[in-house]
């Protein structure tokens, strides 16, 4: 089910728009986070883990290190991914990708999913931020295609 492209202006507001999306999240949802540098992908995340219960100040952009994993409330853990310098599927192996997605009460936050796509489940939300009104704004547009059915976690 595709959304309409919600107009987002400022981090703040990007925040705010990633707990809303964090309401609709289960413990076992793949989260592929489209969007050019600085589009807002990790503000996007700092909201969706802060309404899950990972502390404010707490999630950064894990460019360097590829994975951070936060433990957040009622045992949910948010492991943020940013594919960004792989080279190949291949790669997935050293941060231990199967066992993130197999780890009972995880969500999987994808940074640049696009850079892994044939590893990334076909069962997931996929959201795509775009620039706006001169950069001054982003367009952000919402996919859901997780399973209807209840997930484990």
């Amino acid at each position: 089910m595709a959304e309409r492209p919600i107009e987002v202006h400022g981090a703040e507001a990007m925040e705010k728009l990633g707990e809303s999306v964090a309401k609709s999240l289960l413990p076992g949802d793949v989260v592929a986070l489209q969007g050019q540098l600085g589009a807002g992908k990790t503000c996007l995340v700092r909201g969706i883990a802060r309404a899950l219960g990972v502390p404010a100040g707490v999630v950064s952009s894990p460019t360097f290190v590829t994975l951070q994993q936060y433990s957040a409330a009622n045992g949910i853990i948010v492991a943020h991914v940013d594919a960004y310098r792989f080279s190949s599927v291949a790669e997935l192996a050293a941060i231990g990708w199967e066992e993130l997605l197999d780890t009972p009460g995880t969500i999987v936050l994808v940074e640049w999913p696009e850079r892994i796509a044939e590893a990334i489940p076909p069962a997931r939300l996929t959201i795509q931020i775009d620039s706006a009104d001169g950069g001054r704004s982003r367009l952000v547009t919402i996919l859901d295609d997780r399973s209807p059915t209840p997930r484990q976690g």
